[in-house]
């Protein structure tokens, strides 16, 4: 929630063998250049950048994980 308001930004994730995929959407009222996808592996770290994306991706294959890990992702 934002303000007390619906969030414009949805996201979900589906697992995969090694991989997990990122899936998002948000409303036209958001003007974004650009999408950055950040990952850590737990609470206590820092996020990495993992990529940057144009503007009209909706979705990033994370295919670079463990199975059993747990994984926290940050989309900007």
């Amino acid at each position: 929630m934002i303000s007390g308001k619906r969030s414009p930004f949805k996201s979900r994730t589906k697992r995969g063998e090694g991989s997990i995929l990122l899936y998002w959407t948000f409303a036209d009222t958001i003007k974004a250049k650009e999408i950055r996808i950040y990952k850590r592996n737990s609470q206590n770290e820092d996020f990495d950048l993992i990529s940057i994306l144009g503007i009209n991706s909706d979705r990033y294959l994370d295919n670079k994980c463990k199975p059993l890990d747990r994984y926290f992702y940050f989309i900007e």
